[in-house]
Order: C-alpha cells, then sequence, then structure tokens
C-alpha cells in the first residue's frame, strides 16, 4: 500500500510538473527562464527521488559511489531550485534595494562555497563513505567528524538561503493587499515545510527510504507559477467585481427571475434612494411605475429606452435605459439588468448639432441639407400645386468689399428676417450658399411675385444700414405632381439671375454713391480732402499737358483713390500710437478692395488699376505689387505726389501738420525714389503760391 501510495504520488508530480513546463514553453515573459530552470530541477528531482524509490537502498548501500551520485544529485538540483527561488523573490517580488541586492550576492557566495564542499568529498573516499553513512543511514552511527563538518555547513548554507526566503515573503505578505496574500502565504508554508523537513530527515526522525518532503520541492515552481501568473482567484473576482459594480458612474440595478430587486450600485442607490445593503421589497414593474415615473414598462424582450428623471437635488437628467434580459448559454431566462447612462450632456451636443446642420447660423433660415429633405418630400407625397422662389442680395460683393464683411452679414441677415417675418403657415425658407430659397405650397406665380413685393417694400424701408438693401428674385411654378421639385427651383434660379444682370449695372452705381457718401462722413476731412486732391491733380494734369480723357481719369481716381478703406476699423485709422505689422497690413489691403470695388461697378474700370497702384513707389518699395517706374499707371503717380502733400499740410490723427515749405522739401527729397521726377517738377510748378 506504501508502495502504490509513493507511485501514485510520483505520477501525479510527473503530469504536474509536465504540465507547468509547457505552460512555460508557451510563456513570452521574461520570467519564462528562471521558472523554466526550476521546473526542469523539479523534474530531474523527481526522478532521482523515483531512481530511489525502484532501488531499494539495502541493495545498493555496498556502492557508495551510487548512493553517492543520487545524494549528489539532489544536493545540487536543490540548490539550483533555491537559488532560482531567491532570484525570482529579488527580482519579480520588487525588492530592488541595494541591501537586498547586497543579500543575494552573499547568497551566491554561500551556493559557490555549498558546491565546493559537494565537489570536494569525492576527493577522499574515508570522507565520502562517512558522508554518505550519515545521510542516508537511519540509525546512529560512528563517523568521521571531518565529514560531518562538512554536511552541517552544507546544511547552514541552504538554510541560510530558506531562511532569507522565508523572511523575504513574509516582508511581501505584510505589504501586499489582503486580496493578494493567499498566494504568497501558499509559498511561504511550502519554503517552511521544506525546512522542517530537511530538520527531521537529517535527524532520522522521517524514513529515508523515500525523501517524503521531496514533494514540497516539486511544488515550489508550481507555487511560483501560480503566485505570478495566476492573478485571480474566485475571492478576488468577486471582490473586483464588487468594486467595479459599485465604481461604475451608471447606475446599475438587478433583478432575480421573479422580478424582484435583488443588488444595485451606489450611483443607483444615490439616484434612486435605495439602500445598497437593505434593498428595497421592490418588483420590477413597481420600480419602472414608481422610479421611473411609469415612462416604460416591463418589456418581454431586451430594448434600450431614453427616460427623463431628477437627481436627490431635483435637477432634470437624461438617461438611457438599457434593459436587458440575462439569460444562461441554453436560453434560460435568469433576470433582468438594468442600466441607466446619463446623457443629459451628450443630449445638448447631439440637440446643438443637430440645430446646426438644420439651420443656417448666419440667417437662422433652414439649412441646405433641410432644403433637400424638404424637396424629397413634395416629391414623394406628390404635393401640388407648388411654388418656388429663389432670392439674392443685390451687389454683395461690392458691400463686403466696401463696406466689410460685417455689413455684409448684417445685410444677409436683414433681407432673412423680413422673408421670415412675411412668410406664411406652411412656407418654408432655407438658405442654399448665397441664395435664399423659398418653397410655398398652394401658391400661383402671380401671388408669389406679391410676396415678394412686399419683401422690396420693407427693405426700402430699412434705413439701419449706410446703404439700401435691394434683393432679385426669380419666382417659378410646380407644373405637376409628377414633376421634380428641383426643376422648379431651377427656373426661378434662372429667371433671378436673368433680372441681376439686367440691374446690376444701376445697383452697384447706388451702392458706390452710399459707400462714397458713408467715407465722406466718417474718414477726418475726407470731403474736403478729395476737393483738394480734385484741385492739385486738375492743376497738375494740365502743367503735364494730359488729354481731356486722361484728366477726367485723374479726377475720378482723386475721387475713389480711397474707397476700400471704409471697411478698415476706426481704431486703425484715427490710432495715434504706432501700428503694429499686422495693422499695417490692414490698411495696405485697401488698395486691393479698392481696385476689386472698381472693377465690379463700370464706371470705376478705367481707373481700377490706378487705384490699386496709387501706393505704389517709383523706386519700387511701395505697395501692394512692388512696381516701379513706368510700370506704375501715370495717373497714379499723380495723386501719389498730391496725397502725399495733402496728408503732410493737413492735422492727421497720429501728427500736427506741417508748413507748406517743409512739405515741398519732403516732397523734393521722395523724388526720384518714392515720386516720379516728372510729376515732382510738374506739382510744384503747379502749385507756385496758390497753395502755400
Amino acid at each position: 500500500m506504501v508502495a502504490a501510495a509513493q507511485l501514485i504520488v510520483f505520477i501525479a508530480a510527473g503530469v504536474m510538473l509536465c504540465s507547468l513546463l509547457y505552460k512555460i514553453y508557451r510563456m513570452k515573459e521574461s520570467r519564462r527562464t528562471v521558472l523554466a530552470l526550476m521546473g526542469t530541477c523539479a523534474m530531474v528531482l523527481l526522478a532521482v527521488s523515483f531512481t530511489c524509490f525502484i532501488f531499494d537502498h539495502n541493495q545498493v548501500r555496498e556502492s557508495f559511489q551510487l548512493l553517492y551520485t543520487l545524494l549528489l544529485v539532489q544536493l545540487f538540483l536543490r540548490l539550483l531550485l533555491l537559488l532560482a527561488l531567491c532570484y525570482f523573490i529579488f527580482e519579480y517580488f520588487e525588492f530592488n534595494s541595494f541591501s537586498t541586492r547586497l543579500l543575494y550576492a552573499f547568497i551566491a557566495v554561500c551556493v559557490a562555497v555549498t558546491c565546493c564542499i559537494l565537489l570536494f568529498i569525492p576527493l577522499n573516499s574515508s570522507n565520502l563513505s562517512d558522508f554518505v553513512l550519515w545521510w542516508y543511514n537511519s540509525g546512529p552511527v560512528r563517523v568521521n567528524l571531518n565529514s560531518k563538518l562538512w554536511s552541517i555547513v552544507y546544511l547552514a548554507c541552504t538554510g541560510f538561503m530558506l531562511l532569507t526566503a522565508i523572511l523575504l515573503l513574509s516582508v511581501k505578505i505584510v505589504k501586499a493587499p489582503a486580496l493578494y496574500r493567499k498566494k504568497y502565504l501558499y509559498i511561504l508554508c511550502d519554503l517552511v515545510v521544506l525546512s522542517a523537513g530537511d530538520l527531521l530527515y537529517v535527524y532520522k526522525v522521517i524514513p529515508q527510504q523515500f525523501c517524503y518532503h521531496n514533494i514540497f520541492w516539486f511544488l515550489l515552481p508550481v507555487l511560483l507559477y501560480n503566485s505570478s501568473f495566476r492573478h485571480s482567484s474566485g475571492a478576488g473576482n468577486s471582490m473586483f467585481r464588487r468594486l467595479v459594480f459599485d465604481r461604475l458612474g451608471s447606475p446599475i440595478l438587478l433583478f432575480d427571475v421573479n422580478d424582484y430587486l435583488i443588488d444595485l450600485n451606489t450611483a443607483a442607490a444615490d439616484l434612486f434612494s435605495i439602500s445598497v445593503k437593505h434593498p428595497a421589497d421592490y418588483k420590477l414593474a413597481d420600480f419602472l411605475r414608481i422610479q421611473a415615473g411609469g415612462q416604460i414598462r416591463r418589456r418581454s424582450a431586451s430594448c434600450v429606452e431614453e427616460i427623463h428623471l431628477r437627481t436627490e437635488d431635483g435637477k432634470p437628467r437624461t438617461y438611457k435605459l438599457d434593459y436587458t434580459w440575462l439569460k444562461d448559454t441554453a436560453g434560460k431566462f435568469l433576470g433582468t439588468l438594468l442600466v441607466f447612462q446619463d446623457i443629459t450632456e451628450m443630449k445638448k451636443m447631439y440637440d446643438n448639432i443637430e440645430h446646426v446642420a438644420m439651420t443656417d447660423q448666419l440667417t437662422g433660415l433652414a439649412s441646405k441639407y433641410m432644403l433637400d429633405r424638404k424637396i424629397t418630400e413634395i416629391n414623394l407625397y406628390r404635393n401640388y400645386p407648388y411654388c418656388a422662389a429663389v432670392c439674392n442680395i443685390n451687389g454683395l460683393k461690392i458691400i463686403n468689399d466696401g463696406f466689410g464683411k460685417t455689413y455684409g452679414n448684417l445685410a444677409i441677415t436683414k433681407v432673412a428676417e423680413v422673408i421670415r417675418s412675411t412668410l406664411r403657415t406652411g412656407d418654408f425658407a432655407a438658405s442654399d450658399l448665397s441664395d435664399m430659397v423659398l418653397l410655398m405650397p398652394d401658391t400661383t406665380v402671380e401671388n408669389a411675385h406679391r410676396i415678394f413685393s412686399r419683401i422690396a417694400g420693407k427693405l426700402e424701408k430699412e434705413h439701419s444700414l449706410p446703404f439700401v438693401v435691394s434683393i432679385e428674385y426669380g419666382v417659378a411654378e410646380r407644373i405637376s405632381p409628377d414633376t421634380d421639385m428641383h426643376e422648379a427651383l431651377d427656373r426661378a434660379k434662372v429667371a433671378m439671375l436673368s433680372k441681376k444682370t439686367a440691374s446690376s449695372i444701376a445697383v452697384h452705381e447706388n451702392i458706390l454713391r452710399s459707400l462714397q457718401l458713408a467715407l465722406s462722413n466718417t474718414e477726418y476731412e475726407a470731403g474736403e480732402h478729395i476737393k483738394r486732391l480734385q484741385l492739385y491733380a486738375e492743376k497738375t494734369g494740365k502743367i503735364l499737358g494730359l488729354t481731356e480723357d486722361v484728366q477726367q481719369k485723374l479726377m475720378l481716381l482723386a475721387s475713389f483713390h480711397d474707397i476700400g478703406e471704409y471697411s478698415i476699423s476706426d481704431t486703425i485709422l484715427l490710432s495715434t500710437e504706432e501700428l503694429l505689422a499686422k495693422e499695417r497690413d490692414e490698411i495696405r489691403m485697401h488698395t486691393i478692395r479698392g481696385c476689386s470695388i472698381a472693377k465690379s461697378v463700370p464706371s470705376l474700370v478705367p481707373v481700377a488699376d490706378a487705384i490699386l497702384s496709387h501706393h505704389e513707389w517709383w523706386n519700387g518699395q511701395g505697395y501692394p505689387n512692388g512696381i516701379k517706374g513706368d510700370k506704375i499707371p501715370f495717373i497714379a503717380r499723380i495723386i501719389s505726389v498730391a496725397d502725399a502733400y495733402d496728408a503732410m499740410t493737413h492735422d492727421r490723427p497720429y501728427r500736427a501738420a506741417v508748413t507748406n515749405d517743409q512739405a515741398v522739401t519732403e516732397i523734393k527729397k521722395g523724388s526720384g525714389t518714392q515720386f516720379d521726377p516728372a510729376v515732382v517738377e510738374a506739382f510744384l510748378t503747379a502749385a507756385g503760391n496758390d497753395w502755400k
């Protein structure tokens, strides 16, 4: 029976170690090498013990060499296991201080000394026989004191290594959370049993025919593997699940198969004022009726609902309820899980995004996306009669260039406001890029014209802007219920564009006059400045012998050379301090904007290039394009001199006026660099004493 039990132990240990070595082989971590060494040593130790089990000691007692070989292998294997154990504890249980490393070095010295002992014994046959008899003998025997001393040294070294491992593991157990102490405790118990087993074996308390305590050497790598790589246990998993359950921000409730509330987390307890330790005697139907305000009922399947609840402080919140039926692998119903996810902020964000997608942010009218949906709806339901209208603000580009983008947006907003105030019930208005679209049910073309006549009349009476806002529109009726509404919309747009082409010249001239008037009312002495500039230009032109046509262009340029300045902020134009680089760039842009405006108005097209170039220098250091010499339009060179002279002889926000003589001196200095020398000579000749 004893032999059978021993055989079963060997087989079980062998299977366990083979399984461990297979798992280690599949590992990819750095600890794999150490564990593989320990597993291999334990496997060989098992084989040696099994050999001792097969050959009875009495049968081989006469052969000291065989006994010594078996003993030596066991002792070496134990040394390797202890060394690997200490290394594992130092490296992977985070004992990385200087003192622990010094201790490990001392352990290595102990291992070296012990190895020397084991290797020195075979050199002396008497030592060999005495050592073997001392280790294996089952009773007291007289042995050489010297050989017994070697055995005691070996036991002391291995005992020190075991004691070190036990102490370090004890420290680890004390520092580790209670949840993790058990797995370290198993290793500690194994080491204690190993130490006790060696002592009992040496003092012949346990039978020596089979080293029973070797079983605990076999267990050592298995326990290390479990402590390092199997991080979870049943109790640990349960605790972690509870921690996760309670720390989830979303309220969670669990109902059993009979619909009784059996568990909930802290968030749910706070939201519904239910005790976690003593859940109320709630059934699912009662909970949904009372706590959820009857917004949903018991479901026969999993679903997702949106409900509205109030928190403890009375604030309304929106929740997404995941109503889940829990089933096992066989599909049998086990209970109901309710998860409430707070989506209040997400819903606000979604509503904002939806509003942005459905509404044009500038006009407040429906967006292009909503326009397409409306047209699809009209086509789908074959709504008829239906009228489409497209309107567009006249001269919007020249408004943006001359008055600035802000005024352009104000014009768009004003038109949209008037359209909204004129809409009837059922009418649909949307913004489509620069156009505004109206879709009017049960409306004829004549009725649509009357509606837009009212809109145009309201805009004519609007005086909040420095210019008159006008629109052109086109109207088209849906031919039949089967006609695509896009076709009517296209016809309306063509009609609108035809009207804009016919009226664009007059519209642009009106806006230009409004811009010129606004500029003269806002710029410092703008009206007088233009009159003086026209006087200088006229007299200089006569000295230069300009033709009548060029002279007219020169007068036109004198009037509109700074037409692009209106959109510049007064804080920049009237600044008394040195301008920043970006502010200087903003001022220099007025020539480009002025040129763009001039090209939009037929009467100013002849002087558009001169408006662009009237701040260019004769030597090419001016702006905006840095052209020089004869490449600068001739009339622009004349206005450049006249404008500089007038600016110097009249007060400006950033400096006081200078005398006529000082201004003339500066003009002469700029001849050949900033100004055309021929123009300077003609200008000074024309000046004489007339504008001293």
